[in-house]
């Protein structure tokens, strides 16, 4: 790879970065100039690696408009907790077979400060729940699924903060996760991993069926402001 093509995905990473930690919201437009000048760089690489990111999903490019940071729909929330729960079930089964006890234990750790213990701290255990997930899936050791979710970045568009259960309600199935692992028991770790992942794809699935019902649009073309 030559200079440009190295610094064009060293921008293409911040930039991503930037988008998946909010910095830029859904549907904002991004100014090429202003984004140039935060990074250092000219506009030949930014706009590369705004394609870059078009082709990711994370960016619509709007003819005469610009850059738009793309706007989820229900259906496409929908459509990406379906890959991530195959994700988690496949990446829940390899810790099972291939998982070590140091790593189990790593992963215990993160929610033995919340068990048995009122009121949790939201905040805390969120953190937790990222770096459990994030965990399970650098466990897996399968190539294609690592090249898919870097292509299209999965688990992180799919991890959106008000779609988070409470922790009421998902510690105990993140700690049947965890024993299932231990006990290396593969088929027990994957429908785990379906079952803590099925909720969520309900509701969001319930919540499109009803707004269908209501008429409503939430189709792509919505995901855009008018300006």
């Amino acid at each position: 790879m030559d200079g440009e093509a190295i610094g064009t995905n060293v921008i293409c990473q911040k930039v991503r970065t930037m988008i998946l930690q909010n910095k830029f919201l859904p549907s904002q437009r991004i100014n090429q100039s202003e984004l140039a000048d935060t990074l250092g760089v000219s506009r030949t690489p930014v706009i590369k690696a705004l394609h870059m990111l078009v082709a990711e999903g994370l960016l619509d490019n709007i003819p005469n408009r610009g850059f738009y940071v793309h706007k989820l729909s229900l259906r496409e929330l929908y459509e990406l907790f379906m890959i991530r729960q195959c994700f988690e079930m496949i990446s829940a089964m390899y810790a099972a077979e291939y998982g070590t006890e140091a790593e189990i234990d790593l992963m215990a750790s993160l929610f033995a400060p919340f068990i048995n213990h009122e009121p949790i701290d939201k905040d805390q255990y969120f953190t937790a729940d990222r770096q459990f997930h994030t965990m399970l899936f650098d466990m897996c050791d399968n190539t294609l699924l690592k090249q898919i979710n870097g292509s299209m970045q999965i688990l992180s568009r799919a991890f959106v903060p008000g779609l988070l259960r409470p922790p009421q309600e998902t510690l105990k199935e993140h700690l049947e996760i965890i024993a299932a692992i231990r006990a290396h028991d593969p088929l027990r770790a994957q429908e785990a991993a379906r079952i803590h992942i099925e909720v969520t794809k309900r509701m969001l699935h319930e919540t499109e069926r009803q707004i269908r019902i209501l008429g409503v649009s939430e189709g792509a073309q919505d995901n855009v402001k008018k300006s």
